[in-house]
């Protein structure tokens, strides 16, 4: 007895035994949570905002071009892949201004992120051009 509490190795190993005891004690999670889990995770890895498309960034652009065109926007060009547009909304009595930024860039091998940011004018204006501009680049991509 004497030995055991003078003898530094006793205190490791019985230290360890006491941890590997701990960690096979504990429960694994049932299946039910371990489906939630994965879930969760699955779920969390398709989340992205905009739209992604396959085609080739040139056709893309093309697609927003013709788009933009058939909504009546005027825009300028920023750089290869990226513009911003103006839109006047609204009748002659109480006119606003909306301006959206419009990139695409690539997310993996072969996939395009197009991506429609507000820069300027009212959340629900925002909203229905967008859906405007989706359906037309559907429309235009079938």
């Amino acid at each position: 007895e004497e030995r055991r509490k003078n003898n530094p190795t006793f205190h490791v190993s019985l230290g360890l035994c006491v941890l590997f005891s701990t960690l096979c004690l504990q429960r694994r999670p049932s299946s039910a949570a371990a489906a939630l889990m994965q879930q969760r995770i699955f779920a969390e890895r398709h989340w992205t905002l905009g739209t992604q498309s396959r085609k080739t960034p040139a056709k893309i652009m093309d697609a927003i071009y013709e788009a933009l065109r058939e909504t009546k926007a005027s825009w300028k060009k920023i750089a290869p892949y990226c513009l911003k547009a103006r839109y006047v909304v609204g009748g002659k009595d109480n006119e606003s201004e909306l301006k959206i930024e419009i990139q695409v860039y690539k997310i993996k091998d072969g996939l395009n992120q197009i991506d429609i940011q507000k820069v300027m004018g009212g959340v629900l204006q925002y909203l229905d051009l967008c859906a405007t501009l989706l359906d037309k680049l559907s429309a235009i991509a079938a």
